[in-house]
């Protein structure tokens, strides 16, 4: 089984950071006008993306992929929950989930909880995804990706069944 690696669609973080850029300065212009209305909301503004530029800006320089898939498993460095290698005997199966209008990779795993848990999440973690009625904690979000989510489901199951 060759080794498949999914790297960030670049151009779409090109266009988000340029946009922020592009809203810092919009804010800016907010703080200049009269009033101190202005003022309070051109610094949360400004603050605000600032912040998203940066975290954009981060991502443009990390070249982590976001998505590895190997004979061992799947390494997933997408999100921020980063949940590194998941072996494929810990995968039950492999269901596309539409969350607020954005449609997910959702692994099912054998045992959701003792994968949470084996990678230090704490109580509250875990009792925020039972209260999320998401069929699993590994949501893949492909947007940033330059596939899609059906995409994604076919390649990761044809993975698992050569797996197994």
């Amino acid at each position: 089984m060759n080794e498949i690696i999914i790297r960030p669609q670049k151009s779409k973080q090109y266009l988000l950071f340029f946009i922020s850029l592009a809203l810092v300065g919009g804010s800016l212009l907010v703080f200049f006008q009269q009033g101190p209305f202005f003022k309070v909301l051109g610094v949360v503004g400004g603050l605000f993306f600032i912040f998203c530029s940066g975290a954009l800006l981060r991502n443009l320089l990390d070249p982590t992929p976001l998505l590895i898939i190997n004979e061992e498993g799947l390494i997933d460095n997408t999100g921020l929950a980063r949940y590194g290698l998941i072996p494929w005997s810990a995968i039950r199966s492999v269901r596309l989930t539409t969350r607020a209008q954005q449609t997910l990779c959702s692994l099912e795993l054998w045992d959701p909880e003792g994968f949470l848990k084996e990678r230090g999440a704490q109580e509250h973690q875990l009792e925020k995804w039972r209260q999320s009625k998401l069929i699993s904690p590994v949501n893949i979000n492909p947007t940033a990706m330059d596939r899609s989510a059906f995409d994604l489901k076919q390649l990761i199951e044809e993975h698992l069944k050569n797996a197994r």
